[in-house]
């Protein structure tokens, strides 16, 4: 593409400039070029209410940074080149689209060598994603169309109490932290979540790097399997009475789910299967066995629960993803968000709802658990109550369930 429609654009439409601002190639522009962009950019920095350079003045600016009259002419006649009237919405799109186009191809070459460089595949698998990416803040505010689109598809938790709780439901972009000790029943918990979206019909993206999958299968298969076997008896009997709680399971939904067990713990890998899958929520276990370039522990985690609830705002769907809690919420019921391990504030600003699961000796021994709701942005306020556990079907229930009651 010439660069004089893009320079143009910079110059006739300041919102031009700010679409295109770090994603301009500098090999793509001669001297005179970036000359005029260098320019353009102190000519906004000077004043922020500008919308459109003045090119007079910028003509004034670029004759002094020549001390040869007859280099600073050079530069003027080719300022004077430059069109001063373009479509700016199609200028940006098509330059945006063109270098990743050549982003991409960059990216083909990088993952087909035969000593792949992960650092940079990551920057460019970045890159790529930050020119696909539509430019968000081009209108001044939203409008209550825009709150009614957002809000008008909200995805249920699960059980009933927990939903009244956050006014009926999570919306796309949300994300959702659970955490608590080690055989809290956090993987429960999620497995139940997703069982109770996967029967309404959503589609789901179950990243494990803990567990096997085959396990979690089962564990899945026994919950939506109409109560016909528990996940135990399924693992001991597959072909047998593991299939047809298997069958039931995929009439109820279960083949909504894409179950992926994901150990390399990269970021760019867990956005690459949201990318394939285009879920309508995804649940990560675990959140502490990803990896970024966090300079140590605390800012890594933070950085992890950044980029994924990046990618629940990007995706358009809920994410939910869980980590641990530290020594301090042993036997403890009542948790609070100083109980997260590894973080006192970092993972909790990068979210939009805190489950804590407590538990005690009596409540282990009773299968139930402390629901505690933290740092509600969802709901009118924090809250807490107890939840009844039937671990042989991986469910959650707001009361006992009676024998006569359907799984």
């Amino acid at each position: 593409m010439d660069e004089a429609p893009i320079i143009a654009a910079i110059l006739q439409d300041r919102r031009a400039f700010d679409r295109l601002a770090g994603k301009l190639d500098p090999n793509d522009f001669s001297e005179y070029g970036q000359l005029i962009i260098k320019a353009a950019v102190q000519y906004y920095k000077r004043d922020p209410a500008a919308s459109i350079v003045d090119r007079d003045v910028l003509g004034s600016h670029i004759s002094r940074m020549f001390p040869s009259p007859k280099q600073a002419s050079a530069a003027l006649e080719y300022l004077a080149s430059i069109p001063s009237d373009v479509s700016t919405e199609n200028v940006v799109t098509e330059y945006r689209m063109l270098r990743r186009r050549r982003v991409g191809f960059d990216l083909a070459a990088a993952l087909a060598a035969k000593d792949p460089d992960d650092e940079t595949i990551d920057k460019l698998i970045d890159k790529y994603r930050d020119l696909s990416l539509e430019q968000v803040g081009e209108t001044p505010r939203p409008s209550m169309a825009d709150l009614m689109a957002r809000s008008g598809e909200r995805l249920p938790l699960s059980p009933s109490v927990l939903n009244e709780k956050v006014n009926g439901g999570l919306m796309r972009g949300d994300h959702v932290v659970v955490f608590g000790r080690p055989n809290a029943a956090k993987t429960m918990f999620l497995i139940h979540q997703a069982a109770a979206w996967l029967v309404r019909g959503y589609k789901g993206l179950y990243v494990c790097n803990e567990e096997s999958r085959e396990r979690v299968y089962a564990r899945f298969v026994s919950r939506m399997g109409r109560g016909i076997a528990t996940w135990t008896e399924i693992m001991n009997d597959p072909g047998g009475v593991g299939t047809k709680a298997e069958a039931a399971a995929l009439e109820h939904g279960l083949d909504n789910l894409a179950l992926i067990h994901e150990p390399s713990g990269k970021l760019a890998a867990l956005e690459s299967l949201i990318r394939i899958h285009k879920p309508d929520f995804v649940i990560v276990d675990q959140m502490r066995n990803l990896k970024s370039n966090g300079q140590n522990r605390v800012l890594e985690l933070e950085e992890v629960a950044r980029e994924i609830r990046r990618m629940a705002g990007t995706y358009n769907c809920v994410a939910i993803s869980a980590t641990q809690a530290g020594d301090s919420a042993e036997d403890k019921l009542y948790l609070t968000m100083g109980d997260i391990d590894w973080s006192n504030t970092g993972i909790q600003a990068a979210c939009d709802l805190i489950i804590g699961i407590g538990s005690d000796a009596k409540y282990r021994a009773h299968r139930r658990r402390m629901i505690n709701g933290l740092k509600n942005k969802l709901g009118p306020e924090d809250f807490h109550f107890v939840a009844f556990l039937e671990p042989d079907y991986n469910a959650y229930r707001a009361k006992p369930r009676r024998k006569s009651d359907d799984e």
